[in-house]
């Protein structure tokens, strides 16, 4: 065996006499007579019309000369053509008398149906994902909302009831005051201005609770309002004897 390190490159003058060196072709067996030089052989085997090539049919094992390679096709059992009936189908000439157009085109509407079943089921799933997302965002937000409602709700009883405390703390300052004279008139004095401040007292408390009315108040709420009510009608008691 002859190693390649060993070779050396030819001269350029041999080179020239090796490429007008004339070959017969490698098809000379099957009939081809054609004498080429080196350089110009390769070309020719390559488009040779007495080359052995396979059938291009998918299944076919035919070797053939390509000069007889449109004559092969042209009767091929493998070759595959369009159905001449018109539904469009692609049969190969060995299944021309299996065929039925009806048959095809139903199962090919089979296979239409069931991928687009398979989209719409996708396409459902996805919006049905989609509106779970929402509905729970939406929950989170309205819980937030709520919450905020009854802060605003319990700052503004609270408001109320500073300022009703306030109020009877002024009353009873000024009912505690001492007046100008003695005896009936005195007492006169102080009935009317505990009055007064009482009636004052409750305008100012009723006109604060109808604007609370205005959002329904939550439980916490009404607890405290019915204790508000009870410190009321405590004070309403405790005026009536001042009044005789």
């Amino acid at each position: 065996m002859v190693d390649v390190s060993l070779l050396r490159p030819l001269y350029r003058y041999m080179k020239n006499d090796l490429n007008r060196l004339q070959l017969h072709c490698k098809n000379r067996e099957y009939g081809c007579e054609m004498i080429c030089s080196l350089e110009s052989i390769d070309r020719h085997e390559r488009e040779c019309e007495y080359s052995q090539i396979r059938c291009s049919n998918a299944g076919c094992t035919v070797q053939i000369e390509r000069r007889n390679l449109d004559g092969h096709l042209a009767v091929c059992e493998y070759r595959s053509r369009e159905c001449p009936n018109g539904c469009g189908y692609t049969i190969l000439s060995a299944e021309d008398a299996q065929h039925n157009c009806v048959a095809e085109l139903r199962t090919e509407l089979e296979l239409l149906r069931s991928e687009m079943i398979c989209r719409v089921e996708e396409a459902k799933h996805e919006m049905e994902s989609r509106l779970d997302s929402q509905r729970r965002h939406m929950v989170q937000k309205e819980s937030i909302l709520q919450n905020e409602i009854e802060e605003l709700k319990s700052h503004r009883e609270s408001d109320v009831t500073n300022d009703v405390r306030c109020t009877l703390s002024d009353g009873c300052r000024e009912t505690a005051s001492p007046g100008a004279g003695a005896g009936r008139a005195g007492k006169t004095g102080v009935n009317g201005a505990a009055e007064g401040s009482a009636e004052g007292l409750s305008i100012n408390y009723y006109r604060r609770k109808q604007e609370v009315n205005k959002f329904p108040p939550s439980d916490a709420t009404r607890e405290r309002q019915t204790k508000t009510s009870g410190s009321y009608s405590y004070l309403n008691r405790s005026l009536r004897p001042l009044e005789r």
